[in-house]
């Protein structure tokens, strides 16, 4: 068999595979203007599924349903919750499987995460964006989750949910701030936990969809039809365990890729887990060398992320940032339709 010959089968081969949709890519759904889905109300069922990491210990699906049973929510759990594949919950095809069924299920009303993890991205090739969009539902989650909320948000126009997993340790705080984001109007104001103080990098304001999240994912989908797009929008991050360098090495990516410059302002969420012993280039430091010379509004410390008092942040959704008052304010509904 000749080279060529062998390399159109290979890649025909992997075109065909299950793990590889290249289809998916081809065609993409368009962009569409922010989609509200219908908010959430205590009494509703949420499903609960594993579409990263999954179950790691007995107890861990029971503790699961309690948490969300405990905010006056039922729970329904995905066929495929419980099962492993080495890190991952199970098989990719069984993951999105669960998330398709939990968008299209008429016994659920919002969908949650069980945990971050990794595995997320991998499924982004298999998503069909044409049947979630026929069944819009709040989608929640953080971590991991961030690059499903970045890519379904960006391909279908639904507002997605940056919260909580369904394993966490949900604080009061936490559990506060994730009903109220369900129930706010125009102008409702986002506090920051009183233990974590904002501070204004860079003063000003600015007007626009949030999007964003943890920063590994945001670096990982780069160069992929899923990266994020950050034109005219205001771009929170977060991160957790990743050395100062790292954070540079992602922070320079977003950079050159001009995802930093093309934003409006930037949200610093929760950098947990980073310390360093250098003074000149410690986390901090490197954030500020990356965004205060673009001279966009921006606050810092702001309670999202890997902490455990999590505010909610509603992906898509028009927000106002005041980085001079260290205020974020929802510049739209969020009630249920």
């Amino acid at each position: 068999m000749d080279r060529k010959r062998f390399l159109s089968m290979t890649v025909a081969g992997l075109a065909a595979s299950k793990w590889i949709d290249f289809s998916a890519t081809e065609e993409k759904s368009p962009l569409k203007n922010s989609v509200m889905p219908k908010m959430l109300e205590k009494g509703d069922t949420i499903s609960i599924i594993s579409p990263a990491g999954g179950v790691r210990q007995d107890g861990e699906i029971e503790l699961a349903i309690n948490n969300l049973k405990a905010l006056g929510y039922n729970a329904i759990i995905g066929n495929s919750l419980g099962k492993k594949m080495g890190y991952l919950g199970g098989r990719d095809s069984e993951r999105v499987q669960d998330l398709h069924d939990a968008f299209t299920t008429k016994k659920s009303q919002a969908i949650i995460a069980l945990r971050g993890g990794y595995g997320a991205t991998r499924l982004l090739p298999m998503i069909d964006f044409s049947l979630i969009i026929k069944h819009p539902k709040p989608l929640i989650g953080y971590s991991d989750i961030t690059s499903l909320l970045t890519a379904i948000h960006q391909e279908t126009g639904l507002v997605t949910f940056h919260g909580p997993n369904a394993l966490d340790q949900w604080s009061d705080f936490t559990k506060e701030h994730f009903q109220a984001i369900f129930a706010a109007e125009k102008g409702y104001k986002l506090v920051n936990h009183p233990d974590d103080t904002i501070r204004t990098l860079v003063p000003g304001d600015c007007l626009g969809p949030i999007v964003g999240g943890n920063l590994t994912l945001l670096s990982q989908t780069m160069g992929t039809p899923w990266e994020i797009d950050t034109k005219d929008k205001i771009l929170f991050i977060e991160e957790t365990n990743e050395a100062p360098y790292r954070i540079d090495r992602m922070l320079t990516q977003l950079w050159l890729a001009r995802k930093l410059h093309e934003a409006k302002g930037f949200i610093i969420g929760k950098i947990s887990g980073a310390g360093s012993n250098d003074a000149e280039l410690n986390w901090e430091a490197v954030i500020r060398d990356r965004l205060v010379p673009l001279g966009k509004p921006t606050m810092m410390n702001v309670s999202v992320g890997h902490t455990k008092n999590m505010l909610t942040l509603a992906v898509g959704a028009q927000v106002y940032m005041n980085a001079s008052a260290r205020t974020l304010t929802l510049n739209q509904s969020m009630k249920r339709a």
